[in-house]
């Protein structure tokens, strides 16, 4: 609750459903899906990151826009990344508000 005694309610996008499959040595498909959205949470960009599990280095990070509930994204792999084994997403509002994060095993 607020100091003005109001309390304030942040509507968050929902964690998106996610899949993906590597499509060759420099591409990855990630297939996502939200469940019902409200119009106040509905995410307007995704950022996915691929990383390799095994390794303590940071992942590469991707940003792309959503314009429906469902649909597929095609991500370039970088040179230094090729055995990236799982990749995370986030949705984000126009505001920038996150979603929480869900992982995939890349098949």
């Amino acid at each position: 609750m607020e100091a003005d005694g109001i309390e304030r309610v942040v509507a968050l996008p929902p964690r998106p459903g996610i899949r993906a499959e590597r499509l060759d040595s420099e591409n990855v498909r990630l297939t996502y899906r939200f469940g019902q959205l409200e119009r106040d949470c509905r995410p307007a960009f995704l950022q996915v990151i691929l990383d390799e599990n095994d390794t303590p280095a940071a992942g590469d990070r991707t940003v792309a826009r959503v314009h429906a509930s469902e649909g597929t994204l095609t991500i370039s792999v970088p040179e230094d990344l090729r055995e990236a084994d799982v990749v995370r997403a986030i949705a984000r509002t126009k505001k920038g508000l996150p979603s929480d994060a869900a992982a995939a095993l890349i098949r």
